[in-house]
């Protein structure tokens, strides 16, 4: 294999390590079985919403992201949330807390940020409030990824990442609060198995 690939390089100077992977697949062999009697499985119940959200109260402290990133994981294994679903709430939750904890409070010492996340059977749904100064995400401009970085408009990346990762947000100021929405469809729960003579 190696002598190929001086082959191929012609004496041409390597800048790049070469890398190669090499698989085989050696199939196992299955024992022959005498036919099982089938088994009537009881159907998975579809999953309805969570008998307790996940609440947490976050202080504004950029270490308390990982306080949040472990309970949202624990919440959604228990919840049986789906990985990608997972993974793209983790990303839009933290761009929105972080936001908060670096411009909302504008230098106030300790200041909660309330996140609370519920999974319905049809979509996780997270429910972020904070006191600090008013401000909707849903106003700001999306970025016109189309212009060269010295040209495009500095900021906004971030939300665009959290209109890009969920399936809807919502936004609403309540006196002194702060309330963004975010929400993440779930597919659907697989269909029940049919039992005998139907």
């Amino acid at each position: 294999m190696l002598a190929s690939v001086r082959a191929f390089a012609a004496g041409a100077v390597q800048n790049d390590d070469i890398t190669l992977l090499a698989l085989r697949y050696r199939p196992a062999e299955q024992p022959a079985a005498a036919p099982a009697a089938p088994v009537l499985a009881a159907p998975a119940a579809a999953p309805s919403q969570s008998a307790e959200p996940l609440n947490l109260l976050l202080q504004n402290d950029l270490a308390e992201v990982e306080r949040l990133h472990a309970a949202l994981g624990e919440f959604c294994a228990r919840e049986g949330v789906p990985d990608d679903a997972l993974g793209r709430m983790r990303l839009a939750i933290e761009e929105v807390v972080v936001n908060i904890m670096r411009y909302a409070f504008e230098g106030a010492a300790v200041r909660p940020i309330r996140v609370k996340v519920t999974r319905h059977a049809d979509r996780l749904e997270a429910l972020i409030e904070d006191a600090g100064k008013a401000f909707n995400p849903l106003a700001v401009a999306a970025p016109d990824l189309t212009k060269s970085l010295d040209k495009r408009r500095a900021g906004g990346l971030g939300l665009h990442l959290v209109r890009s990762m969920v399936d809807d947000v919502d936004y609403c100021r309540t006196k002194v609060m702060n309330h963004v929405t975010l929400v993440i469809n779930l597919p659907p729960a697989p269909p029940e198995s049919a039992g005998p003579g139907s």
